[in-house]
């Protein structure tokens, strides 16, 4: 561990980043469903974060430090200064190029985008993805939106030592989902975007950090065979490029291969695999991968006719504009805005133990 940090995870948010960023600019990775396993990382990684975060929060509660109401406020203020300004100035900026003629929006879908039930809609409305949608990577946020809104409350009026049967029971409850959507012939692409079927990849998440402690020694063996199983995978894709019930089941595999690496990273912080997670660029891309997910889809710049392997070169400019964005919004909008919120927060409970 370093100061209770833990190690590589900044990297591997990085990498999931860019599988995703590789999925939406070329066809190799279309194929191997890249995007497909960088969000099932994310899935899992939020997981982990999230729950560990509750944890502690209701530790406060049952030490009698604090109270449900007041820490159930606190995890709404802390997830809405560091989600919102970035995610709800996006939208304005693309409003404000359609109403001005230079930008092509699906108006009939804001009311979905502004409430964070893409996912939702998609899935059990459409059963496919739109026509003329613009934001259409908005679901997984969504879904990560809904898991703090439903079920952060639940954990912070759990004790502690229930939390890990919690997300035994959500991936339980994420599994029969699936099971009765799969019995009642429900589309596949509308399974895969289900919020309770993807609840249980965050549980799984929060699974680990509930249960997972550092282990002594530097084995990178573990995390190898994580490498082995992505690689094999991403071959199966790219030789069946499946789809409906077999595209399921291979996202159902990415699932359990980013939980079993976000596992191994936890356990093995030593190892030489985690140290080069560690690295300067990969630590600041996973800081600033946010902004990245956000951006990376609407940069697409004019194929240049320089090519390798088929695969135009003009997606090295892509992802340095994507990056160049991604920075500055960090810099411009979410550091203020967290830096307003830990002022607001520390401010509170100053207040709080002044009332005491």
């Amino acid at each position: 561990m370093d100061r209770g940090r833990v190690r590589g995870l900044d990297g591997i948010r990085a990498l999931a980043a860019l599988m995703v960023f590789a999925e939406h600019q070329f066809w190799p990775a279309q194929w191997m469903m890249t995007g497909r396993l960088g969000v099932e990382i994310f899935f899992v990684l939020s997981g982990y974060l999230i729950v560990g975060i509750l944890a502690g929060r209701a530790e406060l509660v049952e030490a009698g430090a604090s109270t449900r109401r007041g820490e159930i406020l606190r995890f709404f203020l802390h997830r809405s200064f560091r989600i919102f300004p970035a995610y709800y100035g996006l939208i304005a900026v693309f409003s404000i190029l359609a109403v001005l003629g230079l930008f092509q929006v699906n108006w009939n879908l804001y009311p979905f985008y502004l409430t964070y039930s893409t996912n939702w809609y998609f899935a059990h409305v459409l059963h496919d993805w739109p026509k003329g949608q613009n934001f259409g990577h908005f679901w997984t946020l969504a879904i990560e939106e809904q898991f703090y809104l439903f079920l952060a409350p639940v954990f912070l009026c759990l004790a502690p030592r229930l939390h890990r049967a919690a997300c035994l029971a959500l991936i339980g409850l994420a599994a029969l989902s699936a099971t009765y959507m799969i019995a009642a012939h429900t589309p596949w692409f509308s399974i895969g975007m289900d919020s309770l079927v993807n609840f249980g990849y965050l549980a799984l998440g929060g699974l680990i950090s509930q249960s997972t402690r550092p282990l002594p020694g530097a084995s990178n063996r573990p995390l190898l065979w994580c490498a082995a199983g992505v690689v094999a995978i991403f071959g199966a894709c790219a030789v069946i490029r499946p789809q409906g019930a077999a595209e399921f089941a291979v996202s159902e595999a990415m699932g359990l291969v980013s939980a079993l690496t976000i596992w191994n990273i936890v356990r093995h912080q030593q190892s030489g695999i985690v140290t080069a997670l560690e690295v300067a660029p990969l630590r600041w891309l996973g800081r600033i991968s946010y902004g990245f997910y956000l951006y990376h889809i609407f940069i697409k710049l004019p194929p240049t006719g320089i090519a390798f392997a088929g695969v135009d070169l003009i997606i090295v400019a892509n992802l340095a504009v994507t990056i160049v964005l991604a920075q500055a919004s960090w810099m411009l909008i979410e550091s203020p805005s967290l830096k307003l919120r830990d002022r607001l927060l520390s401010r509170d409970r100053r207040a709080a133990a002044v009332m005491a």
